[in-house]
């Protein structure tokens, strides 16, 4: 009901409040509707790339790039050169005189091929919407910014509001495709000065359905790491780890070994309302354990855990053989709130970019 007045208030608001001179690339043609869906194709053109070097660069940037609140790898399927993520990002839309943060949750599909890559963003929702009394209701983008709701009857002016919608959805994929481009150019530029040129000739391996959910830890950050274990990070790029070699069995008082077949089927919700950390590193238990944000899913296909450190400065170093996670809840005891271990989950790690690791599920632990 409330949107239905804010849209009757922004009929009657004088359309050349909200019309600019540069509003031209947002008019008629900018927002294409295929099948009834607001879709935004964008094709990127990279010389000199094969199809398997431009899904390599993607895939590490979309490592990169999607994670966070609302930001996730969903998969990069080789098989097809196909890599798919969801994105969240805020803007700014005016509701009148006033100015209001939205948040732009979308779909992104990138089809690589030789010399370059298709992009795909789709099913775009806005949400902590102005006009709604639920900050949480998905407001679709086929209700908002198409030709019909965000034009004028002339099609030469955005109307206010829904125009802005309209003017910050067009301003993201541009700005995503862009960034997706200058990777691909990055990268191209590398081979061409020699360098990088384990990554053009061994393919990054394939992440399917992974789940990278937001934990709510809540753990101060602890002075006083193990440093010999983790390092200052010095680079962005992905490296794979070629250690093939098995964890010695990790044996705890009061938990018994599972399979991770057996891992909760409500892990994603166990997850995002209590923590992981990073509890040793070959082994070695860490002076202070590491709070990150984390997942379970598949790479290479068998399970793996996507693990992103929290604490700025920090990277897992290349000749590392094992990691160990520990899951914790909080639990009443004594008449005071606790953060208690649950679940242990020893991996070897696979491929690491900055603060994120992908490690291949080698034990679990559960109490």
């Amino acid at each position: 009901m409330k949107r239905f007045f804010y849209l009757i208030i922004l009929a009657l608001l004088p359309a050349t409040a909200f019309s600019q001179n540069s509003d031209d690339k947002y008019l008629e043609g900018a927002v294409n509707l295929v099948d009834g869906r607001v879709i935004f194709d964008r094709e990127i053109t990279v010389k000199g790339l094969d199809a398997t070097q431009v899904f390599n660069a993607l895939s590490e940037w979309a490592a990169l790039e999607y994670t966070g609140e609302g930001r996730q790898l969903i998969s990069n399927d080789k098989s097809v050169n196909r890599i798919t993520v969801r994105g969240m990002e805020k803007a700014q839309v005016r509701v009148g005189l006033f100015p209001s943060k939205i948040n732009i949750n979308y779909f992104l599909v990138a089809d690589c091929h030789d010399g370059g890559c298709s992009l795909s963003f789709m099913r775009f929702v806005y949400t902590n919407n102005p006009s709604s009394d639920n900050p949480n209701e998905q407001i679709k983008a086929e209700d908002y910014i198409t030709d019909r709701y965000a034009l004028n009857k002339t099609k030469t002016k955005l109307v206010g509001g829904t125009g802005d919608y309209r003017r910050q959805t067009i301003n993201l994929v541009n700005s995503v495709t862009e960034k997706a481009r200058a990777a691909l150019l990055s990268y191209a530029a590398d081979l061409d000065n020699g360098g990088n040129m384990q990554s053009a000739q061994t393919p990054v391996q394939t992440v399917s359905a992974t789940v990278v959910e937001k934990t709510s830890a809540g753990a101060t950050q602890h002075e006083g790491h193990h440093m010999a274990n983790i390092r200052p990070a010095d680079k962005t790029q992905f490296t794979g780890f070629t250690n093939t070699s098995e964890t010695e069995p990790l044996t705890v008082e009061g938990f018994t070994v599972i399979a991770p077949e057996k891992i909760p089927g409500n892990i994603i919700k166990i997850v995002e309302e209590n923590g992981i950390f990073l509890t040793a590193v070959n082994g070695e238990k860490l002076e202070s354990e590491i709070a990150g944000e984390g997942g379970l899913g598949v790479y290479n296909g068998k399970p793996a855990l996507f693990f992103n450190l929290k604490e700025a400065g920090t990277e897992i170093p290349e000749q590392t053989q094992s990691l160990t996670f520990t899951f914790k809840n909080e639990v009443f005891r004594n008449a005071t709130i606790q953060m208690e271990e649950w679940m242990m989950i020893v991996c070897i790690p696979r491929v690491a970019g900055g603060s994120l690791v992908i490690g291949e599920i080698d034990q679990v632990l559960i109490r």
